[in-house]
């Protein structure tokens, strides 16, 4: 959310005491705005005399400063490989260059799997003919052998 999309409270509030118009959303909506130190003087005033008077936004601002400090830390032990950008890059940009490809990748088990069983069936379908999958032919003229009743 950029800061132009948040409400602007330097209208709102004439320095005096909080308004009951700024709802808790409005406020935890420029907090991290508020923490950056991005917002006018009269808005970072508003957010100071909000955070003083509610304890919801005062856990939601230390909550946020928390997860700051850990975003500020980092963990020292974890070194990331310096090719890792570039190779992200790299992969960004082909799979834009080739979104059909890249869907393949993707998905290629599912189409392996697919294409198999589409190769079987049409392989059954074609053999089905032959006389491996066709029954046997009857077994031919039936002849009688044997002696004639004619007297």
């Amino acid at each position: 959310m950029t800061t132009d999309d948040r409400v602007n409270f330097e209208d709102a509030w004439d320095g005096s005491e909080t308004p009951a118009t700024i709802s808790c959303e409005q406020i935890q909506s420029v907090l991290l705005a508020w923490m950056a130190r991005e917002l006018g003087a009269n808005t970072s005033a508003l957010v100071r005399e909000h955070l003083r008077h509610c304890a919801t936004c005062q856990a939601e601002m230390q909550e946020v400063a928390a997860t700051l400090e850990l975003l500020r830390d980092g963990d020292p032990a974890y070194n990331a490989p310096p090719t890792l950008a570039e190779y992200r890059r790299q992969r960004i940009i082909w799979a834009w260059a080739h979104p059909f490809l890249d869907w393949c990748v993707l998905w290629h088990r599912w189409i392996s799997l697919i294409a198999a069983i589409l190769a079987l069936l049409l392989a059954f379908h074609l053999l089905r003919g032959w006389s491996v999958f066709a029954p046997p032919p009857p077994d031919g003229i039936p002849v009688t052998i044997g002696t004639d009743n004619h007297e």
